[in-house]
């Protein structure tokens, strides 16, 4: 373990005297990484090699954000060129060293589109790299064996989809974060917290496979469609608190009448799910 110690400071987790990760709903859904947990204690940070033992990464590895700096290159760049991730002692690149090893095919082609981007238009940011690191940042997969999901998510129809349908969630539509800044929100969540949705059509017997197993489709699914990912108007905004999964108590229908939250949908400029 390193010497850096957690700073808990935005969190309460210290004064609940709870392990982080038992901390929100969220985290319930980490996939194969269970054993992995306890080594992130409250206390401490893991080591970069420690952090690598645990999740099993293999294809990238964790280096410290001073080589980053002293190598005078861009993230991107450094990441593309080195085949390592930068990571700093905190919550944030925690939590995107455990998306790399959920989702290593997706972290592995942002990083391609973006430094694809970077080279194409040098100092100019792309609304393709907008939308990619919003994805990247907030993201949520909607794993879906019906179409119905899609259309009522497009037109903010709240009340069917969270509501009316949510004895299917679990069996036809599931959430999966790919957004890491999404794990480090989960310590504070709060009125008008959104990801933003990309659907990933599955049949109906991924919902019965091993949560690895789940995973994995999903990330060959996605990275293999990102390319197509051109604008942030794609992504499809969701409100997190009133996602039946991540409820450790059931909403109410009223509450989906707050509209600034729960906002109606656009009638210009519709968002364009891809």
């Amino acid at each position: 373990m390193s010497d850096s110690s957690i700073d808990t400071a935005s969190t309460s987790m210290s004064e609940r005297n709870i392990p982080w990760y038992q901390h929100s709903p969220l985290f319930k859904d980490m996939g194969d990484i269970g054993h992995a947990l306890p080594v992130i204690s409250n206390n401490e940070w893991p080591s970069h090699d420690d952090l690598m033992r645990v999740l099993s990464l293999k294809d990238v590895r964790l280096t410290s954000q001073k080589a980053l700096d002293d190598s005078g290159m861009g993230y991107e760049a450094y990441i593309a060129k080195y085949n390592a991730v930068p990571t700093r002692p905190n919550w944030h690149d925690l939590f995107n060293a455990i998306i790399w090893h959920q989702f290593p095919l997706t972290k592995r082609t942002f990083n391609h589109l973006h430094q694809q981007d970077l080279e194409l238009t040098d100092r100019h940011r792309s609304t393709r790299r907008d939308a990619l690191t919003l994805l990247d940042e907030c993201g949520v997969i909607l794993a879906i064996s019906e179409k119905k999901w899609r259309a009522m998510l497009t037109q903010h129809q709240w009340h069917e989809f969270f509501w009316q349908h949510r004895r299917e969630w679990g069996q036809t539509i599931k959430p999966f974060v790919v957004g890491h800044a999404l794990y480090e929100q989960a310590f504070k969540p709060f009125i008008g917290w959104c990801a933003k949705a990309v659907f990933i059509d599955v049949e109906d017997d991924f919902f019965l496979a091993d949560r690895a197993i789940q995973y994995q489709v999903l990330d060959q699914r996605l990275s293999s469609k990102l390319n197509t990912l051109l604008k942030p108007k794609q992504l499809l905004p969701l409100p997190i608190l009133a996602v039946p999964e991540w409820n450790e108590t059931p909403i109410e229908p009223s509450y989906l009448a707050q509209e600034n939250y729960f906002r109606p949908a656009r009638k210009q400029s519709p968002y364009i799910a891809f």
